[in-house]
């Protein structure tokens, strides 16, 4: 009883995809993923987690995961955060380089890396054309907590975070 409808059906499908312009349907192509743009107003900040202590010349092995907290709405809302806290002992530079591996079938630049200092104040890993890795040098004071945000997009991610003075 069913037969003939299901034989109905695979004919107009096939009668469809042999007509002049017509074609099968096709499953929608996956979309790619974009690091977005920095935002222009400095003003809104990223909101920190609980972080992780770090200490200066330390390597963190870590990974973000989808169900991280998002912490940066005005830049992406779609990225998941960790937190690192690093309190230098002097005075001098801090430089932070992270690094990953991008996962299969993804592109590059999927992560993020940012400081906040105590006041609020923030700068970002501005080197989009390196793929999997960001890097950052920052004016740090003796004793004054600093943020080191690592944000991802997409799938969970796995990473390294190396600070040194």
């Amino acid at each position: 009883m069913w037969l003939p409808s299901i034989i109905s059906i695979c004919l107009l499908v096939a009668a469809t995809a042999c007509a002049p312009g017509g074609s099968l349907p096709q499953a929608p192509s996956p979309q790619p993923i974009t690091q977005p743009s920095p935002p222009t107003d400095r003003s809104n900040r990223p909101t920190i987690g609980p972080a992780t202590a770090v200490d200066s010349g330390a390597t963190v092995r870590s990974r973000v995961e989808l169900n991280d907290p998002a912490c940066f709405y005005n830049w992406d809302a779609s990225g998941r955060c960790r937190f690192f806290e690093v309190i230098p002992s002097g005075d001098g530079e801090l430089t932070v380089v992270l690094s990953w591996s991008t996962p299969s079938g993804q592109s590059g630049g999927l992560m993020d890396l940012f400081i906040v200092d105590s006041s609020g104040s923030w700068t970002y890993a501005d080197d989009s054309m390196k793929q999997e890795k960001r890097a950052l040098v920052h004016p740090v004071e003796a004793g004054r907590s600093y943020v080191l945000i690592v944000m991802a997009y997409g799938e969970a991610v796995d990473f390294e975070l190396t600070t040194l003075m």
